[in-house]
């Protein structure tokens, strides 16, 4: 199993139907709308959204239902005149959209009309394989057999504009991990709104794993965990301690994300 992310944005669209670019789009390490070349079908597992205008956000595939409406959900705005932005999920958490290899979505936005404002969301991709991308990953019931005990890894972020932002070591404010010792990371809780929030490093394969951004934290804590149950597959990331000086955090947010605090949720796992 390989899980991926696509995630988007669309600058003030307003109520006209506008096509959402990928983060990053124009450089080297750009989000993709293609699906990836494997040799059986990938699933959009998950389908989140950080709205600060009410409007609505529609996926259009090929594998879609139909070529007309395609996937498309109603959206939620912030509400604020801040554009903090509101974090929702838009797709049913258990039940996934198979997607063919290299087929290519699109997706279509409406939203806030405020110069400068962002409606972003986040596409998560479970591949069964993909080609020399290898993470290490576990099943629920493989930390319950493996687990010894619970710690937390604590970060501040700081957010600059809509996109990826704010990579630091997973070490940068605290680094009381055991040597040579593998923790399962369960989930990430955020103190802020936000699309997502990521770790990157060699024992994900230096993919960026991303838990979404709820204002609840009950969805995030244990979110790889609640995953992992409804896929019946492996999607708890494992982390060495060895890894730590080439492990990132991270988050995915709009413009207005400013400084969050982060709490990796880990269990130490028995050697």
């Amino acid at each position: 199993m390989v899980i991926k992310h696509i995630c988007y944005k669309s600058v003030a669209p307003g109520s006209t139907p506008s096509l959402a670019t990928p983060f990053g789009s124009g450089t080297a390490s750009s989000d993709s709308f293609t699906i990836l070349n494997s040799k059986e079908p990938a699933a959009i597992v998950d389908w989140i959204t950080h709205s600060i205008g009410s409007g609505y956000h529609a996926i259009l595939s090929e594998s879609m239902h139909d070529q007309t409406q395609g996937y498309k959900v109603a959206v939620r705005g912030s509400g604020t005149s801040a554009g903090a932005g509101l974090t929702q999920r838009l797709s049913i958490f258990g039940l996934p959209q198979q997607v063919e290899p290299q087929e290519r979505l699109s997706v279509i936005v409406t939203g806030s009309s405020t110069a400068g404002d962002n409606e972003i969301g986040m596409l998560t991709i479970a591949y069964p394989s993909l080609p020399s991308i290898n993470p290490r990953l576990l099943t629920f019931a493989d930390v319950q057999k493996m687990g010894l005990t619970t710690t937390t890894v604590q970060c501040t972020i700081t957010g600059s504009g809509a996109g990826y932002s704010g990579a630091e070591l997973i070490t940068a404010d605290v680094d009381l991990m055991k040597a040579n010792t593998d923790y399962a990371l369960i989930g990430i809780s955020t103190t802020t709104e936000i699309l997502g929030a990521y770790i990157q490093g060699p024992d994900t394969g230096n993919e960026k794993m991303i838990v979404p951004g709820f204002s609840d934290n009950r969805e995030t804590v244990d979110y790889w965990a609640k995953l992992s149950r409804v896929m019946g597959e492996a999607t708890i990331p494992v982390l060495n301690s060895g890894n730590r000086s080439n492990t990132f955090v991270g988050i995915a947010a709009n413009e207005n994300a400013g400084s969050t605090a982060l709490t990796l949720h880990l269990v130490e796992l028995a050697k």
